[in-house]
């Protein structure tokens, strides 16, 4: 479900598209009803999974750390720091790779 997470530009709608699917996917594997009433805990204490979006940010942070040990010539961090020169339309900007660290820094 996370292959390859290191590399998510995730927003905050697609943070919340994980959870619940990682949450109907534990209810699936237990065989339990949606209609049987549990606490928010509980589902998390059986199955003992981690937070899929939590493990996603753990894992990209893992993999920064990676790259600013790698030399500047070597292709990822050449990809990782490249800002292409197009004119992008007017709006909100798109959601950035490098934006979770900055949030993380602020």
């Amino acid at each position: 479900m996370i292959y390859a997470s290191e590399t998510w530009a995730l927003t905050k709608t697609e943070e919340n598209r994980l959870a619940v699917a990682q949450r109907r996917m534990d209810w699936r594997m237990l065989n339990i009803l949606l209609i049987d009433r549990h606490p928010r805990g509980w589902l998390r204490e059986r199955t003992q999974f981690k937070d899929v979006v939590q493990l996603s940010h753990e894992r990209k942070f893992k993999y920064l750390r990676k790259l600013m040990l790698l030399p500047n010539h070597r292709w990822n961090r050449i990809l990782t720091e490249w800002v292409p020169n197009v004119n992008r339309p007017a709006g909100r900007p798109p959601t950035r790779w490098i934006d979770d660290f900055t949030k993380f820094i602020n």
